[in-house]
């Protein structure tokens, strides 16, 4: 197993950001920048409606599920539980 310092793993997310890693694939809007596009949806999902590879806004992924998203969507993990988005949805 590989251990990454700190700063090897800044410059990772620097490098992954400039390469547009972070950018939704279907409109472009860059999900680093917003904490509220930074979300985790069940596998069953993002394998039925997600992409292999990269990210989709909230706003992007409940355009390809057809409808909005709801609490049961979201896995329980510290990415969900510090979206505001996710947290506010009943």
């Amino acid at each position: 197993m590989m251990i990454y310092t700190v700063e090897q793993i800044k410059k990772r997310i620097v490098k992954l950001k400039n390469q547009g890693h972070w950018n939704c694939k279907d409109c472009g809007k860059n999900t680093f920048k917003n904490n509220k596009d930074y979300y985790v949806v069940t596998d069953k999902l993002w394998l039925k409606f997600g992409i292999s590879k990269g990210m989709l806004c909230f706003g992007c992924f409940e355009k390809r599920l057809g409808r909005p998203l709801i609490k049961e969507d979201f896995k329980d993990c510290g990415v969900n539980q510090e979206n505001i988005l996710v947290k506010n949805l009943k």
